[in-house]
């Protein structure tokens, strides 16, 4: 009896639920409300963003655990971190762009906002063109250097995407004490 009411209250909530997630992005006529769901979607940009981070980081440490072990299982792994950094930027990029869809900040924030938004999409292409490098360095067309400097300046760009973002998540120099 019991289960029966509970999984009968489950549906019936989960129905209406997804009736009201349909017609969310709805306008008062019935059409499509392409500015809710530009907003609504963007909402998954700080979910999406740590996975980039994260991978960018990882390839970093693995590339120099690799340089002081010379095992090449870390070669293996920066290869496929850098390679799923590039293609989660992407995404991540369009959902920041989404998030920032029609936002407003005061002059401070304005400039931090133009700035976090150009690295972001900087870092993003960086990642593209680092996966192209590390590609190249494999098949023995280039040297490392030009990878080296990349996954460096790439480090450096997300570091600082991270922090602007923060900077308008959390105030301005929140870092500091």
């Amino acid at each position: 009896m019991k289960i029966s009411f509970l999984w009968h209250s489950f549906i019936s909530s989960s129905l209406h639920l997804h009736a009201h997630e349909k017609g969310a992005h709805l306008s008062a006529d019935g059409r499509w409300d392409y500015e809710k769901w530009i907003k609504w979607i963007g909402n998954f940009h700080p979910i999406a963003l740590h996975f980039p981070i994260a991978l960018i980081i990882m390839t970093v440490i693995a590339e120099l655990l690799g340089m002081k072990s010379r095992s090449p299982i870390f070669a293996q792994a920066a290869r496929f971190m850098i390679i799923a950094a590039a293609i989660t930027a992407l995404p991540t990029v369009l959902l920041g762009l989404a998030y920032g869809y029609e936002v407003s900040y005061n002059e401070t924030l304005s400039l931090v906002f133009w700035w976090h938004r150009f690295l972001g999409l900087s870092t993003a292409g960086l990642a593209i063109v680092t996966v192209c490098f590390k590609e190249l360095q494999l098949r023995k067309k280039i040297g490392v250097t030009a990878y080296a400097i990349s996954l460096s300046l790439l480090a450096i760009l997300v570091t600082a995407t991270g922090y602007l973002g923060g900077e308008m998540t959390f105030g301005l120099f929140h870092l500091l004490p």
